[in-house]
């Protein structure tokens, strides 16, 4: 089994997964509600692994437009995206296909490059899965994920979905569609840790947040 491999080129991250360019100013957590969220939630979300190695935001995406009732499989979103060997996906062309959806049933995906900040992302989580009860991606580095733990070389760029959470314990619920594996699937992990895992933390990307209107 071939192990994953990144590397870093021209300033623009390479990965099998995910690819992110340099990031404007990040932007800031204000306006986000969470009022009326329940105090853990867990949403029924389509299960899907991803069909091919590099696949992860084409996969992570059908799972959250199926929360927004849109049905599209993984094949179409890769070529619309242009996911391609060996650079995988690049997040402006993911947010790109995922608005082109998105935007038929009223919502909106923006990149957020505060999900480093266990608090920001806290609310983020919250409000996308608690208040307007969506599936959405977070961009992590696979060699931070506890479930990779001496699997990975290198530090690759992944796609994985937020779907639950609970405040009192201060975790989030997450599914990875990568199990070359055979340990993706459903997950919870401590918040802080998952955002010590998220992109956030070199200035990239950290999350697809998603808003209504």
């Amino acid at each position: 089994m071939n192990k994953v491999l990144a590397s870093l080129v021209s300033g623009t991250v390479l990965t099998t997964a995910l690819v992110v360019l340099p990031p404007p100013a990040p932007a800031e957590a204000k306006g986000i509600s969470v009022t009326g969220s329940p105090a853990r939630l867990t949403l029924k979300i389509k299960k899907v692994y991803q069909s091919r190695p590099l696949w992860c935001a084409p996969a992570g995406a059908s799972i959250s437009l199926a929360r927004l009732g849109i049905s599209v499989n993984q094949k179409t979103l890769a070529k619309k995206m242009k996911t391609r060997s060996p650079y995988g996906t690049y997040d402006y062309d993911a947010i790109r296909v995922l608005n082109s959806y998105a935007g038929q049933k009223g919502y909106q995906f923006t990149l957020a490059y505060d999900a480093n900040k266990p608090g920001r992302l806290a609310k983020r989580v919250v409000h996308n899965v608690g208040v307007l009860r969506k599936a959405v991606p977070l961009q992590v580095y696979m060699k931070r994920l506890p479930w990779y733990k001496g699997l990975i070389d290198g530090n690759p760029g992944h796609l994985i979905i937020a779907y639950g959470y609970d405040k009192k314990a201060k975790t989030v619920t997450v599914w990875d569609p990568y199990n070359y594996y055979f340990n993706g699937g459903s997950h919870v992990i401590p918040l802080k840790r998952l955002a010590k895992a998220t992109q956030s933390t070199d200035g990239a990307a950290g999350m697809f947040y998603l808003t209504k209107g």
